[in-house]
């Protein structure tokens, strides 16, 4: 993996790995919401490469990492994790990543540069053992096979939520846009960054939270699907009735881990399609 001119590319020892499983069989190229109760972990695979964005919640007495992401990653054939993206530093996107660690390596975290020199970010690279941290800036790109994976980050709002990491992944007829805990008025950089060309994959801001997830993101995305990471009967009444109001208005088809379980995009010719249909 290396870094040079904004690009980040990724998946050489993971590409050759990849080209050694495939000899046996396959992996598709998938895009996974893990169920993992009321937080954030998603998994992008592509070409032997695995990239993992935010990681599960976690606190002293239950590890949703260690816990329900491992199983997870390892049912989608996960035996390493070369890049973990962060969106932001809050405990229910990143505090699950030292459990995932001891299951699986992980090669370098990626975090938006404004909460990269935090002391829980330093502790967090020490428990991981992860050799690189790198530092992500709006507009840089992460190149993976024949996907990019665009990066917007609002650096203007003082808030953490409203710095998270946004994230386009795109390659061939694939689409899918995923937000963070991104509120409405952060979600503007990736209207105007990412709009014009409908998504398959909408995942829903903040855990469906009235204040993320707006009309105006929505019609520049035109999503398929909205998937929504949450809780069962969690404390905050997420996904809200607002926001479901506001997706189904728009035509999307809503996935809740809540109620569905992990939800699982394939690549296929006309776009990500849920695994199965």
């Amino acid at each position: 993996m290396r870094f040079d001119s904004r690009m980040i590319l990724l998946g050489m020892v993971g590409l050759a790995a990849g080209l050694v499983w495939g000899l046996f069989e396959p992996r598709p190229t998938r895009l996974a919401f893990l169920a993992v109760g009321q937080g954030d972990c998603a998994v992008f695979q592509n070409e032997g490469t695995t990239l993992l964005i935010d990681a599960a919640p976690a606190n002293e007495e239950w590890d949703a990492g260690e816990r329900l992401a491992v199983p997870e990653l390892r049912r989608l054939g996960v035996d390493r994790v070369d890049l973990a993206l962060l969106t932001h530093p809050d405990s229910d996107h990143i505090g699950g990543l030292a459990g995932i660690a001891r299951a699986f390596p992980v090669g370098a975290i990626g975090i938006p540069r404004r909460f990269a020199e935090r002391p829980e970010i330093a502790k967090l690279k020490d428990e991981v053992g992860a050799p690189r941290l790198i530092p992500l800036s709006d507009g840089d790109r992460i190149e993976i096979g024949g996907f990019q994976l665009e990066v917007a980050v609002s650096e203007a709002l003082p808030e953490d939520n409203a710095g998270s990491l946004m994230l386009r992944i795109r390659g061939g007829a694939c689409s899918a846009v995923l937000t963070g805990d991104a509120p409405i008025d952060a979600e503007g950089l990736a209207e105007r960054r990412f709009g014009g060309t409908p998504v398959q994959v909408l995942k829903a801001g903040h855990h469906g939270s009235r204040s993320s997830t707006g009309e105006r993101l929505l019609r520049a995305m035109r999503p398929n699907w909205v998937v929504f990471s949450v809780g069962r009967n969690n404390p905050y009444g997420h996904p809200s009735q607002e926001t479901l109001r506001r997706v189904e208005a728009a035509g999307a088809r809503v996935w809740r881990t809540d109620r569905q379980g992990s939800a699982v995009f394939e690549a296929s010719p006309s776009g990500f399609r849920p695994s199965g249909d």
